[in-house]
């Protein structure tokens, strides 16, 4: 969904590692019942001077997920090679796109089944590197 501007209007220089706030916890039952945390993510360019950007420039959408994404991050803190904003890009961008392919897994035309084996393999090899179980 596009938004107008977004609604900080403060600088974001002098921010270290990721800010990820869960916003939405389910407590109700939903279609899929396994999915009970819902995540609110948005997306705000920041203009050359470090100020959020004007007028209408943010993405933002929700997204149904089973796995407790502050848990995932928290373990993805082992993960050598990566700076605190990659560590949260990567959970956030993994968690979004295992989730579509688990919603979108029994569709006659799934788009997603190439890629199903690769990403199975990508997350275990980031479960190991974590030393997750």
């Amino acid at each position: 969904m596009w938004n107008s501007a977004s609604r900080s209007g403060h600088s974001q220089r002098g921010r270290r590692g990721p800010i990820l706030v869960k916003r939405f916890r389910s407590t109700k039952s939903t279609a899929m019942s396994a999915q009970n945390h819902r995540y609110r993510i948005t997306a705000t360019p920041i203009e050359t001077d470090g100020m959020p950007c004007q007028g209408r420039c943010t993405i933002e959408f929700e997204h149904a997920c089973h796995d407790d994404w502050m848990r995932v991050l928290e373990s993805m803190q082992r993960q050598r090679g990566f700076t605190g904003d990659e560590r949260a890009a990567l959970t956030v961008a993994t968690k979004l796109l295992d989730g579509l392919m688990l919603q979108h897994r029994s569709d006659a035309d799934d788009v997603f089944a190439p890629l199903r084996p690769h990403m199975g393999e990508f997350i275990n090899l980031l479960k190991q590197r974590n030393g997750a179980e």
